[in-house]
């Protein structure tokens, strides 16, 4: 099994259970019903799933280019054009 699909089976999972408990023992009376709430939360966990798989590669890959133009490294080979 992948990890995409162990990371989105434990997310299912334990959407599944909070959903069980919010609907066997609310706290409060809610101000804003479930289908107003929840498209709206999954909607963000979908942005920032999507902002991190994006954004992190390209930051990652911008220090390493910075790192390297810089002379930074832990494993510095010196580098000669010939």
């Amino acid at each position: 099994m992948s990890e995409t699909a162990w990371r989105l089976s434990v997310f299912v999972g334990v959407l599944i259970l909070m959903v069980l408990w919010e609907y066997a023992s609310p706290k409060r009376q809610s101000r804003y019903s479930r289908t107003q709430r929840w498209p709206a939360n999954l909607g963000i966990v979908v942005i920032d799933t999507v902002l991190l798989r994006v954004i992190a590669p390209i930051g990652l890959t911008g220090v390493a280019v910075w790192a390297e133009n810089n002379g930074w490294g832990v494993l510095k080979i010196p580098f000669t054009r010939d």
